[in-house]
């Protein structure tokens, strides 16, 4: 999860309460001026997520279109507690996430942005969630059963959909994982304005270091490609052909991102996924018994 700065996270708080109060007000997308946004470049604003609150994947590159990503925004106890996370239209109204980004905000407190973030000027659509379904045996603090589902009130188009992987893909098949979470740990203000990606392959550990069966461990295909802050709840997906570049399903969740034994660096060492496959059940049941 990333904290926005407190300029933009009451500006935000303060759009979405008067939503909240005034029910029949419509609020479909956010609008900000862009005196408000962070001294980096001009910038429209109206209709658009502004670039301050977009930043990326450490050493991705600019993604295609994936319209399945979503932005999650949620809320604790103070202006100032305004967290972003990612996640994934699994359904027109069900969104796959890490259960770390809304264990601790009320429903009412929780907003889901869609759109194609792959697009420097696109217009994204914020939505309200109607229910918040945590795995029940996710206890904060601890990687196992880190997921989350968020129904939401208004549903999405079909076509911003990805369906579940149910089964583990081939050894060294060629995966792709999506966010906006924060670029660079020297340099925690740099912000690109689009979706980013970067190509991991599934890594099973070694006889004394197993990956645990409910957990995708992942290997970069380009040096020190990572997930990072903010990042949690982004999806990592399998592609139909590695040469197509076209997503086939969702394959995991991020949970955790670490940094590797001898550096004092986060996000360096290594992308970590819930396994959609192990949950499948339990998402299914799940959307079943609350649709």
């Amino acid at each position: 999860m990333r904290f926005l700065n407190n300029s933009v996270a009451v500006l935000f708080f303060v759009q979405l309460s008067i939503c909240l109060i005034y029910s029949d007000l419509e609020c479909p997308r956010l609008n900000f001026s862009s005196s408000h946004l962070p001294d980096k470049h001009s910038h429209d604003g109206r209709n658009k997520i502004p670039s301050g609150l977009i930043s990326t994947v450490i050493k991705g590159h600019q993604s295609p279109h994936r319209p399945f990503f979503v932005r999650i925004f949620s809320m604790r106890n103070s202006f100032n507690s305004l967290e972003e996370c990612g996640g994934t239209a699994i359904e027109t109204r069900w969104i796959l996430t890490a259960a770390i980004c809304v264990n601790s905000s009320p429903v009412d407190r929780v907003f889901v942005l869609s759109g194609d973030f792959s697009n420097r000027e696109h217009q994204a659509e914020m939505h309200s969630v109607e229910q918040v379904i945590c795995h029940l045996s996710y206890r904060q603090g601890f990687p196992d059963n880190n997921l989350a589902l968020l129904k939401l009130e208004t549903p999405l188009p079909y076509a911003y959909t990805i369906p579940l992987c149910y089964g583990r893909q081939p050894d060294c098949a060629l995966l792709g994982a999506a966010g906006m979470g924060q670029i660079s740990v020297v340099y925690p203000n740099m912000e690109p304005d689009s979706l980013r990606e970067i190509k991991l392959t599934e890594t099973r550990g070694h006889i004394f270091n197993r990956c645990p069966q409910n957990t995708i461990c992942t290997k970069r295909t380009t040096e020190d490609a990572n997930l990072c802050k903010g990042d949690e709840g982004a999806p990592l997906y399998s592609f139909h052909e590695e040469v197509s570049n076209h997503p086939k399903c969702l394959y995991g969740v991020a949970i955790s991102f670490g940094r590797t034994k001898y550096s004092r660096l986060m996000c360096n060492g290594g992308s970590f996924f819930a396994r959609v496959p192990f949950y499948y059940g339990w998402i299914r049941q799940t959307m079943q018994d609350n649709a």
